[in-house]
């Protein structure tokens, strides 16, 4: 799984985004993956990874552990500990059966918009399909803060030494 297929105009916001790359995809019993462009650095393993777990479970998602200890805040106040074992952070490209991502969204926009984070939640929140977990990767980072960009040009320099 080498090859773009099509590339196609973003929208106004994420979801629309995501709608105008699906409305594109002529095969419709295919499969998609949806990636992020804020994660440069994604590898080709990671892609093959997701791309061959999506035919027989549906729904794919590259997620890392977390090792922080992770607290829920209210009033500027710790409220609660939650279980990091419980929790996972998510990270794209993240794969779909055609059927199932698109079938998420034409849900979407018949009950009303509402805020999403990424395309998996999408799918969770229309209840379609379950959503299949493989590890990500700890470079697969999300460009969004200066701190982000240094620690991505870190990571690239390494990457021409190895």
């Amino acid at each position: 799984f080498s090859k773009v297929s099509k590339i196609v105009e973003g929208g106004g916001t994420r979801a629309e985004s995501s709608i105008n790359g699906l409305l594109a995809v002529e095969d419709k019993d295919s499969f998609v993956l949806i990636h992020d462009g804020a994660r440069p650095l994604v590898s080709q393993e990671l892609i093959n990874k997701v791309a061959e777990a999506v035919p027989e479970k549906g729904a794919v998602i590259p997620c890392l552990k977390i090792f922080d200890t992770l607290v829920e805040v209210s009033g500027g106040k710790v409220s609660d500990f939650l279980d990091r074992e419980r929790v996972l952070r998510v990270q794209t490209p993240q794969g779909f059966k055609y059927e199932i991502i698109f079938g998420a969204y034409k849900k979407l926009m018949n009950t009303g918009s509402k805020d999403f984070p990424d395309d998996s939640s999408v799918v969770r929140y229309s209840g379609l399909s379950e959503i299949y977990v493989v590890d990500g990767e700890i470079m697969n980072i999300k460009i969004t803060t200066k701190d982000d960009v240094e620690l991505m040009e870190y990571y690239i320099e390494k990457l021409k030494i190895s």
